[in-house]
């Protein structure tokens, strides 16, 4: 019969060998995982802070911004969008397929990182405004283009 142990009753078990005196032993234990504890902690922020800061950085720094329209179904503006000019959008048009605009980010720093384009967050960011906006049956079209202009702009990015 094999008994599962955790790390620290593991630890406990090797430290019985040395250490006869089990309130010495607790205290190892109890230090041994507050550091681990502390490790994790400035691991996690310094990860989320050079992520995060890559997002916006990149966001940030990709050129000269103006307003740029992204037109969905039926050719309504969802909201005033703060793509930059620089940044992949979508055509719409009643007569013809959706041309698909794709420009690779210019800082490269969230890309790095995450080997995603931030735009891609950002239409995310969108999808999800979009649904709590106007709803399901507008997103779900809205969804099939940001999809595909997301997978062009990861192919871009991975060539360029």
């Amino acid at each position: 019969m094999e008994i599962a142990l955790n790390a620290s009753e593991l630890i406990n078990l090797y430290l019985k060998e040395f250490i006869h005196e089990p309130f010495i032993r607790h205290l190892i234990i109890n230090y041994k995982c507050h550091m681990e504890q502390q490790d994790n902690m400035r691991y996690h922020h310094e990860r989320w802070s050079s992520v995060a800061g890559a997002f916006f950085y990149s966001k940030d720094n990709q050129l000269p911004s103006y307003r740029d329209t992204i037109l969905g179904h039926h050719g309504r503006i969802p909201r005033p969008s703060t793509y930059s000019a620089s940044c992949s959008h979508i055509l719409l048009s009643s007569s013809r397929n959706p041309l698909y605009i794709v420009i690779p980010d210019s800082q490269r720093d969230f890309y790095n990182i995450t080997n995603r384009s931030f735009q891609s967050w950002n239409f995310i960011f969108d999808l999800i405004y979009t649904y709590h906006t106007y709803g399901k049956h507008y997103t779900e079209r809205h969804d099939a283009l940001l999809s595909n202009l997301s997978h062009k702009l990861h192919l871009q990015m991975i060539y360029t």
